[in-house]
């Protein structure tokens, strides 16, 4: 049984830190409990309340701005 379900969709606005952003395919996505399927990426979590995440690690420059 599943206490939520919440699903993530992406939109680009400038150059792209995040490879597969937009979860055309989940290659470079990991997480617990989580899926990708037709550009939406799904994160679920458990009756159990146990965590749940999808993560992607990135690269940024110290005292840059980012827009997220």
């Amino acid at each position: 049984m599943n206490i939520a379900t919440y699903s993530l969709s992406f939109t680009s606005s400038g150059t792209d830190l995040i490879t597969n952003g937009d979860f055309s395919t989940s290659g470079s996505w990991s997480g617990t409990n989580e899926s990708i399927a037709s550009g939406v990426g799904t994160v679920t979590t458990p009756a159990n309340n146990s965590n749940s995440n999808i993560q992607q690690s990135i690269s940024y420059t110290s005292g840059t701005d980012y827009v997220l």
